[in-house]
């Protein structure tokens, strides 16, 4: 239904996370606003932003690969100052926990799949 990558440094846009992009056509091609039979999968842990998005979208179900750990461990031993990591160190669950309607989330899917991208 929708496939992105983050655009935040092509389109010089915080906010263009993968999921936001996602969500937003999804939402256009669907033609509503309310996304609760649709799953979204990443390749990473969605950030607290991307959650909650899920969340105001009604995302049914959310499937991540590599954890924030991952993402941590691989910005301290290869981020550069303008490619640097920002990072909220709020996990998805505990947004997903939060929120309501309840997102169903399965993590660390195909975990070491999705860590190896970071090198690729």
């Amino acid at each position: 239904m929708a496939r992105s990558g983050n655009r935040t440094h092509l389109d010089e846009d915080p906010t263009l996370h993968a999921e936001i992009i996602v969500i937003r056509e999804a939402a256009k091609t669907l033609g509503r606003k309310n996304l609760d039979d649709c799953t979204l999968y990443g390749t990473h842990e969605p950030c607290p932003m991307c959650a909650s998005a899920m969340i105001w979208a009604r995302v049914k179900a959310a499937v991540s690969g590599a954890s924030m750990a991952d993402i941590a461990q691989y910005a301290a031993s290869s981020g550069t100052e303008r490619w640097k990591w920002r990072t909220v160190s709020i996990p998805a669950e505990t947004v997903f926990d939060s929120g309501e309607p309840k997102v169903e989330y399965t993590k660390e899917f195909m975990r070491a799949d999705c860590v190896a991208l970071f090198h690729s």
